[in-house]
């Protein structure tokens, strides 16, 4: 909305995601059509679709997610302000997010195709807010990181937003997937794999 933010599109498999392009301007029905586009190339190539396409839809988002809902199926607006599911450790859904992300990728469960925008990750930045008895983790805001000199970290955004639902993976085997280490990084993992 500012003429400053890029449009970021990541894909994200269970271990490895790449950051499929970075634009300047591109307004909703020009994004739509590149992710019908993508769709279409994925079913043809890897006889797959996607579980999900997760959208920001706060402010200037909301028209993009309205217009990928109308032409695609499985379309997510994600609110990152709104409650995170662990209310007792998290501020809201973008801490959590991000969290989860760190995580993954001190863990080495994900693994970032070769990219310069990653770095944006490590802008990042996170604080315990004490509410109650309790701390609980928050997420430095744009506007802070602003005028921290930080550049909206759209690329690091982008990830985050894949990580605002539950893995699948979570609710079929909770304790197998989250005690087991994963040294390699293949695209596709079969189930009972992982």
């Amino acid at each position: 909305g500012e003429g400053k933010n890029f449009n970021v599109s990541v894909k994200r498999y269970r271990n490895y995601a790449a950051i499929m392009w970075k634009e300047r301007y591109m307004d909703q029905f020009q994004f739509t059509e590149k992710m019908i586009n993508f769709k279409n190339q994925l079913k043809n190539t890897e006889d797959m679709l996607p579980m999900g396409y997760y959208v920001d839809k706060i402010g200037v988002g909301e028209g993009y997610y309205q217009t990928l809902r109308r032409d695609l199926e499985n379309v997510w607006g994600i609110n990152v302000g709104m409650n995170a599911f662990n209310v007792d450790n998290f501020v809201n859904l973008k801490a959590e997010a991000y969290w989860k992300l760190r995580e993954d990728i001190k863990a080495k469960r994900l693994h970032l195709e070769k990219n310069e925008d990653w770095f944006q990750l490590a802008q990042i930045k996170y604080r315990t807010r004490l509410e109650g008895k309790k701390g609980k983790i928050e997420i430095m805001g744009k506007e802070e990181m602003r005028a921290n000199g930080i550049e909206s970290p759209d690329v690091a955004e982008a990830i985050m937003l894949t990580y605002t639902q539950s893995d699948p993976i979570d609710t079929i085997y909770p304790l197998e997937y989250n005690d087991k280490e994963e040294k390699t990084f293949e695209r596709f993992s079969p189930i009972y794999e992982l």
